[in-house]
Order: structure tokens, then sequence, then C-alpha cells
């Protein structure tokens, strides 16, 4: 029986069983479900946090947020781990599609993933590092590949397999920056469902730029008074 590390999960403070989204198949050739829960392996010692936290700190910075649970997965979690190309043929031969709803096989980018019929027998997917390089871009056998898992990670299909939850709050992105980026998500993407909110980002946002600017006129009169009457030698 696979046992894993604690796990990170970064962007909230609580994971609760009423917003899970159960996971769904996709209609396309890309071999993620919609909903499910994603997580990586806790890493307090190293440079990053797990390797989704080296992945956006390099890569995909909207994905960084102070705020983090980590959490055990349950003794009794059927876990299935793939750590290489002829681990994740098994999973498709137990749980895969030939093809998806919109391209045929004969065209299809890789091979599909069953989620709705991996949930009965899994409760968790877990991704090592070295799966993910040796099924990023397979040479061999190409079909079979995790292309845009991108990290190592565990995708979650059934909520009750997490154990006990801790809340950390982590320094990983400045605070003004983000309410920034948030009320430019909010605004300019269209996803006004929280006026409230939207008003209260775009407020701090606000705040944070006086401040800047006022910094920056306070920085430009002390160098033209340094210019002014600064020493020659």
């Amino acid at each position: 029986m696979v046992k894993l590390d604690k796990q990170i999960r970064l962007g909230t403070d609580k994971l609760l069983r009423e917003l899970y989204v159960e996971p769904i198949n996709r209609c396309t050739s890309f071999n993620k479900p919609k909903g499910g829960l994603w997580c990586s392996t806790y890493t307090p010692n190293e440079e990053y946090l797990s390797d989704w936290h080296r992945f956006c700190a390099n890569e995909f910075t909207t994905g960084l947020n102070n705020h983090a649970v980590i959490f055990d997965f349950k003794p009794n979690s059927r876990i299935f781990q793939i750590d290489s190309q002829k681990d994740l043929m098994e999973l498709f031969h137990i749980c895969g599609r030939f093809y998806d709803d919109i391209l045929p096989e004969s065209i299809c980018l890789s091979f599909m993933l069953d989620f709705e019929e991996a949930k009965a027998r899994y409760d968790v997917i877990n991704l090592t590092e070295r799966g993910q390089w040796t099924t990023r871009l397979p040479m061999t056998n190409p079909k079979y590949n995790l292309y845009g898992w991108d990290t190592e990670c565990s995708l979650i299909l059934n909520f009750d397999c997490i154990g006990e939850q801790e809340y950390k709050y982590f320094n990983l992105i400045d605070k003004d920056r983000w309410a920034i980026e948030q009320a430019e998500k909010y605004a300019f993407k269209g996803l006004m469902k929280d006026p409230e909110a939207v008003k209260e980002l775009f407020e701090d946002a606000t705040k944070t730029i006086i401040t800047l600017i006022d910094k920056l006129k306070d920085n430009d009169i002390k160098e033209e008074d340094e210019t002014e009457h600064g020493d020659s030698k």
C-alpha cells in the first residue's frame, strides 16, 4: 500500500467537504478532470514548500498565495502512484478511454483516463517527480502521457480520504500586489460575482498606489535637496 508524506494546498485556509467538486471527465483530449482537488507533497526543509510552489515561483506566479493547508491522507486511503510511464499505462488499462468525445483515436493527442471510473477504485492518484518527467512528453508510446500535470502532485478523487488539517501562513507573495492582481482579475475578466469584494480590493489597490506615489515624491524631494545642498569634495 502506497503511503505519502504530508501534503500542502496553497490558496486556502481550510478544505471543506461542501466546497468539494466531484471529478468528472472532460470532453477533450486533456488528461485532467473537471473537479477533484489538487495538492503536492509538503517539503518545508527544502528551497520550495512543494514542487507546485517551485513551478509557481518560476513559471506560474499567479498560483502563489500566502495561505495554505497542510494535511495527511487517512491510513486506509487507496492511492495509485505513477512513477513511470509503465505505471500510467497500467492505470489506463484499469480505467482508461481509447478516445475522447471529439477526436477519434487516430488523431487524439493522448489516451484518456476515465476519472469517473478511477474514483470508484482509488481515492488519490499520485504523480511522483520522476513520473512527471517520464509521462510529460514521452518519446515512446507518446499517447500515454500526462502532459499538463507539470509537477509532482496528487489528484484527490474522494474528499473523505483527507485526514487532519493544519492552516499555515507563508510570506510567499506581497499582499498589496496580490490585492491589485485580484482587483484586475475581477474587473477585467468580468467575474463580478461579488461587487462588494471587488470594491474592497480596488480600495486596497488604490491605497497602495497612493502610498507608492507618496514614497516616490518623497524620494524625488530628498534627491533634489541632496543635489542642491550636497558637499562638493
